[in-house]
């Protein structure tokens, strides 16, 4: 039996880690089978295809009692972390555990986590790296550089898989106009660079004055101490629905992120899957993820930067991706290249 930790979605905010670790499951049961998945949650209620714990009485609860206490128990299953690593109290009683590492910030730019995420999530990360005979991550660069880091480490990539959702128009609240508006979405935290790119949009107001940078994401940790020349042209929406963003995605004018690193890079390629122009920063990850169907942008020089993001918003034709791009990224293709030894240890 394949058992996926699923605690970690359960009444939180779901950004990119939380989205993955649902399709993820969902690709598991399309690759497997439902009769040989089920997902392992927090709560009262009861789903087809998972098994409850317990009631949901905290992160703490689920790590150190109630996932050690089901391992323990079945000690020859399979289980996946794709939210949380394994507690150190879950490898005592199993090593045939597969987390899932999204990439190498935590040894390349640790600095740039919130100190809770060093103090708890870092070292189970590198216990993880260190203890699992298989892992899970989300893109061949990925993929180097954990390898990089234990060359004995069985690394398994599976990729971000997408499929659009109904749109719902949320304009008139945010009072922006359709195409008249740049996108970027993330989780506000240091290695998402979001000074660099308030800086480099404050640049561009100055020749597009009418257009606006919608930012969405929730507050993650890390002040940002630049305060823009043109407030009015920055609108932060916070968490929003599922629905809302995906509406937003539709009628950008352009998408833009400019992190120092991503793991996959999830949010640009949702906003190439629904055919807008994606600007993203010159790093490796994005050249494996959207190669060629994207404009690439510099780190670390602000000016240039907003001179070739002004330059590309004045084509009369902005650069969509091709439809050959979307099959890359399927449900169907990603289940596929699962491979049959995934739990084979």
């Amino acid at each position: 039996m394949i058992y996926v930790d699923l605690t970690g979605l359960c009444d939180r905010k779901w950004t990119g880690v939380e989205k993955y670790a649902d399709t993820l499951f969902s690709m598991l049961i399309r690759r497997f089978g439902v009769q040989n998945v089920v997902g392992l949650k927090v709560g009262l209620k009861s789903e087809e295809g998972s098994l409850f714990l317990g009631k949901n009485r905290g992160r703490i609860v689920t790590e150190y009692f109630y996932l050690p206490r089901f391992i323990k128990q079945h000690p020859q299953d399979t289980v996946i972390f794709p939210v949380f690593p394994p507690s150190e109290r879950c490898w005592r009683y199993s090593k045939k555990l597969i987390p899932v590492i999204h990439d190498a910030v935590p040894w390349k730019f640790q600095h740039t986590l919130s100190l809770k995420a060093r103090l708890v999530i870092v070292p189970r990360m590198k216990k993880a790296l260190k203890s699992a005979k298989k892992i899970i991550t989300v893109s061949e660069t990925a993929k180097k550089e954990l390898t990089a880091l234990n060359p004995t480490a069985d690394v398994v990539v599976i990729y971000n898989a997408f499929g659009l959702v109904q749109k719902k128009d949320i304009f008139d609240r945010l009072k922006i106009e359709k195409k008249q508006y740049l996108l970027s979405v993330s989780t506000l935290e240091p290695r998402k660079n979001f000074p660099y790119l308030l800086k480099v949009a404050d640049i561009l107001f100055d020749f597009f004055p009418d257009v606006k940078l919608v930012i969405v994401g929730r507050i993650g940790w890390g002040k940002i101490s630049y305060v823009p020349r043109h407030k009015d042209n920055f609108v932060f929406t916070g968490y929003i629905s599922d629905e809302d963003l995906q509406r937003l995605y539709r009628e950008a004018k352009l998408f833009v992120t400019l992190p120092i690193d991503e793991g996959f890079g999830r949010t640009p390629v949702e906003a190439a899957l629904h055919k807008i122009p994606v600007a993203v920063s010159d790093i490796p990850i994005f050249h494996e993820v959207l190669g060629v169907e994207c404009f690439y942008l510099p780190l670390g020089d602000e000016r240039k930067c907003a001179f070739l993001l002004e330059k590309y918003l004045r084509c009369k034709s902005l650069k969509t991706p091709k439809l050959s791009f979307f099959d890359r990224f399927s449900v169907d293709v990603v289940s596929e290249q699962i491979p049959d030894d995934l739990f084979v240890f």
